[in-house]
């Protein structure tokens, strides 16, 4: 589907909607966190290009863009890589749910210990 410099993009082997697809760096990062930052932008303006090629050319309006690091996070191929997924209503694909609303501690406390 399309390739920069540090970034291949391709039709998902296992679609979980019609023109599911995935941007993934050509080098191999297992995480998310890993990747180097410049090679995320790349990667995420190739979601956006690929976002924008099924708008404008299969005609969909709404889709997910996603990407799942760790096993505890859904991850099952261990390169990190973006999916953007086409949804469709009724379609059997699984959104996020919203939590809860926390005490103000809770966000004190953790911007305190992202920030330490």
């Amino acid at each position: 589907i399309g390739e920069t410099d540090s970034t291949i993009s391709i039709l998902d082997a296992f679609p979980m909607s019609p023109g599911h697809l995935l941007t993934l760096s050509k080098e191999h990062f297992e995480n998310f966190h890993d990747i180097p930052v410049s090679v995320q932008k790349e990667m995420m303006g190739e979601a956006g290009r690929l976002a924008r090629l099924l708008v404008d050319r299969l005609g969909l309006r709404d889709y997910n863009v996603l990407l799942n690091s760790g096993t505890l996070a859904g991850q099952s191929v261990p390169h990190a890589h973006l999916h953007v997924i086409p949804r469709s209503e009724g379609d059997r694909v699984i959104s996020f749910i919203h939590g809860e609303k926390r005490a103000a501690d809770y966000y004190d406390d953790l911007k305190s210990k992202l920030l330490s």
